[in-house]
């Protein structure tokens, strides 16, 4: 499997997928509170592009904790 980091994103490319359900797992650290938007995910094939998948985005809430 093929990844970058890049400050605001992961992108992966796998060589070849079965059919299956698949999870990516990454760390984030946040030294900032506040309300942040996490993107959705989104997967498409490389040479049929009308083939994809999507999950949902979500607003999260980091707080100070003293």
């Amino acid at each position: 499997m093929y990844s970058q980091q890049k400050s605001d994103r992961i992108i992966a490319y796998p060589y070849h997928l079965e059919s299956e359900v698949y999870s990516l797992h990454y760390l984030v650290c946040s030294m900032t509170p506040g309300a942040f938007y996490w993107f959705d995910a989104q997967v498409h094939l490389q040479y049929v592009l009308e083939e994809f998948g999507r999950t949902a985005g979500l607003t999260l809430l980091l707080k100070y904790i003293k």
